[in-house]
């Protein structure tokens, strides 16, 4: 019972080990593009977005309506 329990935890730690491991490697392309950009000194630039409204005839429609008396 010993044997099956401590054989439980070095598989168990393998896992764990294994994870870790994996973990880095689907890391790794983002952080070596950050070094390379870091000694660079490129740093990223901020993305703004602006909307504007443009009323369509489905608006428009909608105002006449509001003014006709009912």
């Amino acid at each position: 019972m010993r044997y099956g329990i401590m054989d439980q935890g070095i598989q168990q730690a393998l896992i764990e080990a294994a994870k870790g491991q994996f973990g880095g490697y689907t890391g790794a392309p983002g952080t070596s593009t950050q070094y390379v950009n870091n000694a660079l000194g490129v740093t990223p630039t901020p993305e703004t977005q602006s909307r504007t409204y443009e009323p369509g005839m489905f608006d428009y429609l909608q105002l006449v309506a509001g003014l006709v008396p009912t």
